[in-house]
């Protein structure tokens, strides 16, 4: 009895952080659609990085409705649907964030160092060929989650739901089951995260390096160049979801990795609670920072 109390205490409070990271995903699309009348790669990153977050969003919230009001009605075809869009809407949202990761690391270094050369992603054809291809990565390890077999014995919950673990290992296929989830979390957590470990670091070097040399522009010129102000408080924002992405995903990855989800209480809660902080809390860091959620952009 009081685990099942917990465990709709945890649905009840992850129903109400993706409901909030709705809107701010919701108020980042409308800002960028409503005051970039020619999108830029940047702009282009951000919009696809909202829509996969809405719709992991939007398919943990049903399924939390489901399970609070009527957990009868989810059926093994219910639980294979969301199943392949969680994780479709997980990988789109971890590799665009690496995408914008690599992609202001460039252009930061390009501004910086006084070198003029457009960076090959601000080509906006190559920026939706990225897009496309991540879509694509995504659909490739979404889509084996079909057809995996899906068991309902659980022993660590008192409600009828999915099975606790996306990569449980049925009798028949243990072993592709097993290649199929180390692979997923190869490519799809562990590469993303060094990319963003790597863009992070090198985007603060560089910040860093040229600290000194932009106040002594400063000082020389009259007036401030605001061009680099307003770039380099996009790029602390970046920086701030990216350390957000960081300790969320690599706590993803401690959680697949060091723990079994058959004898760890409330596992799918904990899996899903990990995966909607970043995508219910990163819009309104990149919106601030890029200054897209005032209310004159939203309503000019």
């Amino acid at each position: 009895m009081v685990m099942e109390q917990i465990q709709v205490n945890l649905l009840s409070l992850r129903l109400f952080i993706s409901i909030i990271g709705v809107v701010g995903n919701t108020l980042l699309l409308v800002s960028i659609l409503h005051t970039h009348t020619h999108l830029k790669s940047f702009e282009l990153f951000l919009l696809a990085l909202c829509s996969a977050n809405l719709q992991q969003l939007v398919m943990v919230d049903v399924y939390d409705v489901l399970l609070l009001c009527s957990p009868s009605c989810i059926g093994v075809c219910s639980c294979r649907a969301l199943r392949f869009l969680t994780v479709f809407g997980e990988v789109c949202s971890v590799l665009f964030t690496a995408l914008i990761s690599i992609y202001r690391h460039q252009k930061l270094h390009d501004v910086f160092s006084h070198v003029n050369v457009p960076v090959l992603l601000d080509s906006l054809r190559w920026a939706v060929c990225m897009c496309v291809l991540c879509v694509c990565v995504a659909l490739a390890f979404g889509l084996p989650t079909l057809l995996v077999n899906t068991h309902w014995s659980v022993s660590n919950s008192s409600l009828e739901r999915c099975p606790v673990d996306f990569f449980q290992c049925p009798s028949s296929s243990p072993c592709l089951t097993h290649i199929y989830k180390y692979v997923f979390l190869l490519v799809c957590v562990v590469l993303p995260l060094l990319v963003v470990t790597v863009t992070s670091v090198l985007m603060v070097r560089v910040l860093l390096a040229q600290q000194r040399a932009v106040r002594v522009r400063e000082a020389e010129e009259p007036h401030p160049h605001h061009h680099h102000s307003s770039l380099l408080r996009s790029t602390l924002a970046i920086l701030a979801a990216m350390l957000l992405f960081l300790l969320d995903w690599s706590v993803y990855l401690l959680l697949h990795l060091a723990f079994d989800p058959y004898s760890f209480p409330l596992w799918a809660e904990v899996e899903f609670f990990i995966t909607t902080i970043y995508t219910a809390l990163s819009p309104y860091v990149y919106g601030i920072g890029n200054d897209l959620f005032s209310i004159k952009r939203l309503y000019c």
